[in-house]
């Protein structure tokens, strides 16, 4: 059985900035997806969380683990209705047949603590794999006096 890289956008970036809705599988699909929002909104996280997915399904697939990735979406209106939609489509992930044996979650870290019930009330997470986005002080002091 694969392990799922996995990455949630609980508020939805991909669908309200660039039209995207989850789920998405396959690393073609979510480099397409995270291209897109990195064009759009260059400092949004979840871009970011979605490349570092991507990063971590080359690294263990090069490994010859067998992986697959998948994006799934939210809503923004955060809370019951985007935990809502998670819940099906990490269903639709479940059942398409259900062929994982666990996941990696893949984050921005923000909201790990209300999405990973969501995820263990369906499948065992192996670890989680949190993508923080570094700056650097002394630049971003320039721009503010």
């Amino acid at each position: 059985m694969k392990t799922l890289i996995l990455n949630v956008d609980r508020d939805n970036d991909f669908g309200e900035k660039v039209g995207i809705e989850g789920p998405l599988i396959g690393r073609q699909e979510c480099y397409r997806a995270a291209s897109k929002l990195i064009i759009q909104d260059p400092e949004d996280s979840d871009a970011n969380a979605l490349f570092g997915a991507i990063r971590h399904y080359d690294e263990l697939h090069n490994e010859g683990m067998d992986v697959e990735i998948a994006l799934i979406t939210g809503d923004d209106e955060v809370g019951r209705k985007s935990d809502e939609k998670i819940g099906r489509q990490l269903d639709i992930l479940m059942v398409y047949p259900r062929i994982y044996s666990d996941v990696i979650l893949v984050s921005d870290g923000a909201e790990d603590d209300y999405i990973t019930p969501l995820i263990t009330s369906r499948i065992k997470i192996r670890y989680v794999k949190h993508v923080i986005v570094r700056h650097n002080q002394n630049i971003e002091s320039l721009y503010y006096y």
